[in-house]
């Protein structure tokens, strides 16, 4: 890639100290959305023949979980492409604390992340937040079921977060669910590790890690130049350690013939869901947010939901899209995940419910991203300095035209936002999207992959949606949700920066009727 800059801003950190107008004016990454979406797969698939190859199943439990290793060392892979570039360039990388975890990855920390994870000494408070948990969560109860629960106990479990879907499971099955705090299924008494456990490692070392690892080195790029691969190996072993080692202690302590467990993408809740499977316990996971597949993301489900042989989801219709795209996604588990929808009608209530809003017409609501530093695999700009750069352009484009901004800061963004967008909007807002969306006549958004977008969705208001991702949606679904948003398809340069066609973007933005279908929503939340 040739270059006339002899600067990158390396994230927000830089952002904020040099400004969001500097970022746009110097605008330059030097890893393209190709040869990132390429070098991504591959370490993605590699790892899954590796694993698949090997006929141990143990090896294969642990190393499903351990995708979040692999995620991280993406993220660490793609900054030390930036580093190396800007060395042989002699092009200045400011960076500031934000890129600093994966400019230099504090090794310790992720080596023992399992072990690291947990928190004995916070019993008390455990056991007083599960009898408060259990008396709201199960409250669809009668009286004498929950008091019974409390004094007695259940072999229905919950762990997780009790959002939309999984209250709306509880509620149908009637059956009293004692919602812990996962540190709840280890016994704190058994943590030691045996030589069986370090047996475990040196096998998942030779078979996994050596050859993996091998095969980055022999990848001739700019991604693994310079890389201290004998560290990453130090550090992933010791990880396999801890995490085999609290796999067995949860495997020992099963006694629940059922559990539902929610964040199943977090690394934590994928060792119990494989756990708690492999012990005969019938296992739930639940469907993130407002997911309507209006973006087929398989190496997002191959590495954090196809550990889940039950994966609930609310409605039929995205019991359908999942059937039809996540069926046959390359993983390493040897089952496949059965998809089951409780047919839940909470999503299309809100839609009747907010066919009746007055919304303010003169005002433009954008949608934040969260700007952090990671860049998402399996997806087309999501990355901050992709992000930021085009809300700025949109924002400018706003400005110009006299609208009335409100920009809906990112619940994972509120630190920062202020410093960045406050001299250049009306108003930001940090409150819950579900509170704030009738303060706009206009949605705009930037991605779809936000769990707003699809309660967006069941609102009367126009949505403009800014789409780099076109290629990764179903053909059938692009036209329905034509039919809801104007889709304004952007393309991304070759330096990474996000462009779209400006006068069909004022074109929808002052446009008067809208004419909004709502057969999307009819078929995806009816």
């Amino acid at each position: 890639m040739s270059h006339t800059n002899s600067i990158i801003i390396g994230d927000m950190s830089s952002v904020r100290d040099k400004g969001v107008s500097y970022l746009h004016e110097n605008y330059f990454w030097p890893v393209s959305e190709s040869r990132f979406s390429e070098f991504s797969e591959f370490m993605h698939n590699e790892y899954i023949d590796i694993v698949r190859n090997n006929s141990n199943l143990e090896i294969n439990n642990i190393a499903v979980v351990e995708f979040s290793f692999i995620a991280k060392l993406l993220q660490i892979l793609h900054y030390n492409y930036v580093y190396e570039y800007s060395l042989d360039k002699d092009i200045d990388l400011i960076v500031g604390e934000d890129s600093k975890g994966y400019l230099h990855p504090d090794w310790d920390n992720i080596k023992h992340y399992y072990s690291r994870q947990l928190f004995p000494n916070r019993r008390v408070k455990r056991v007083i937040r599960r009898i408060v948990r259990n008396i709201v969560f199960n409250k669809h109860l009668s009286f004498i079921q929950i008091v019974s629960g409390l004094l007695f106990g259940s072999d229905k479990v919950s762990v997780g977060s009790n959002d939309r879907i999984k209250k709306d499971f509880i509620a149908n099955s009637y059956e009293f669910y004692d919602h812990v705090d996962w540190p709840h299924l280890v016994d704190h008494n058994n943590t030691l590790v045996d030589e069986k456990v370090i047996k475990y490692r040196d096998i998942f070392i030779s078979s996994v890690i050596d050859p993996y690892l091998q095969k980055l080195r022999n990848h001739d790029s700019l991604f693994v130049q310079n890389v201290d691969f004998d560290k990453i190996k130090e550090v992933w072993g010791e990880r396999i350690l801890e995490a085999y080692s609290l796999y067995l202690n949860l495997r020992s302590s099963v006694s629940a013939s059922e559990l539902l467990i929610t964040e199943i993408s977090k690394p934590i809740n994928k060792l119990i869901t494989i756990a708690y499977q492999n012990s005969g316990c019938i296992v739930y996971g639940f469907h993130h947010g407002n997911d309507t597949v209006a973006k087929i993301s398989k190496q997002g489900f191959s590495a954090n939901i196809a550990q889940c042989r039950n994966l609930v989801v609310p409605t039929d219709g995205i019991k359908a899209r999942y059937d039809k795209h996540y069926s046959d996604t390359y993983r390493i588990t040897n089952f496949s995940t059965k998809f089951i929808s409780i047919n839940s009608d909470t999503m299309y209530q809100e839609y009747l419910n907010n066919m009746s809003n007055k919304y303010n017409s003169d005002t433009v609501m954008i949608m934040g991203y969260p700007c952090e530093c990671t860049r998402y695999s399996d997806c087309r700009g999501l990355f901050f300095k992709q992000q930021v750069d085009l809300e700025y352009q949109i924002i400018s484009i706003l400005k110009r035209k006299n609208k009335r901004v409100i920009y809906k800061a990112h619940p994972d963004r509120l630190r920062e936002i202020k410093e960045v967008f406050n001299c250049i909007v009306d108003d930001i807002l940090i409150t819950p999207y579900e509170e704030t969306w009738d303060k706009a006549g206009l949605l705009i958004f930037t991605y779809s992959e936000t769990t707003t977008f699809g309660y967006a969705l069941t609102t009367n208001l126009p949505i403009i949606l800014l789409d780099s991702e076109e290629d990764m949606r179903d053909a059938h679904d692009i036209k329905l949700l034509d039919t809801r948003v104007i889709r304004i398809p952007t393309n991304i340069s070759e330096n990474t920066q996000i462009n779209f066609n400006k006068e069909r973007f004022v074109k929808a933005v002052n446009q008067k009727n809208y004419n909004i279908s709502y057969k999307y929503i009819e078929e995806i939340y009816k």
